[in-house]
């Protein structure tokens, strides 16, 4: 199926509209490539949205992600050791069949990102806003 014959909006309001099953999976399901800015991201957004990851990796899709700095340190570690130990990360995680990857990444969403890293379908970047004085900025600041 195209986008095209996706039944999307122009756009999308959380109070009306269920914009995880009426946006993200039918995109996701239809997409090789999805390209995300976020402030934070956690694993855990993987088991939401694990329908629609499953079906951009079926397409041999890749994900990108620019991010802020805020990372949980379970994040982080995975985040390094699918860097660092890529073999033994997918060894452990036991992902076969792509068909299973949605119950493994509700499952373990930790892994999941761990796993994502490993195979090389998860790129992400980190963003630091900065003063006119080159100076990082935390979140307060910027508020």
């Amino acid at each position: 199926m195209s986008f095209g014959e996706l039944a999307i909006k122009s756009s999308y309001d959380s109070d009306d509209d269920d914009i995880l099953n009426d946006f993200y999976i039918p995109v996701l399901n239809n997409s090789v490539e999805y390209c995300r800015l976020a402030g934070f991201f956690f694993s855990s957004a993987l088991a939401v949205a694990a329908r629609g990851v499953q079906g951009l990796l079926k397409n041999d899709g890749k994900m990108k992600l620019v991010a802020g700095v805020v990372f949980k340190k379970e994040d982080i570690n995975a985040i390094k050791e699918g860097l660092e130990k890529p073999e033994e990360v997918i060894k452990r995680a036991a992902i076969n069949d792509i068909d299973s990857i949605q119950d493994e990444f509700v499952r373990n969403h930790v892994m999941a990102l761990g796993w994502l890293i490993a195979k090389q379908k998860l790129e992400i970047r980190i963003a630091i806003v900065k003063d006119k004085n080159g100076i990082p900025m935390d979140m307060q600041t910027i508020s």
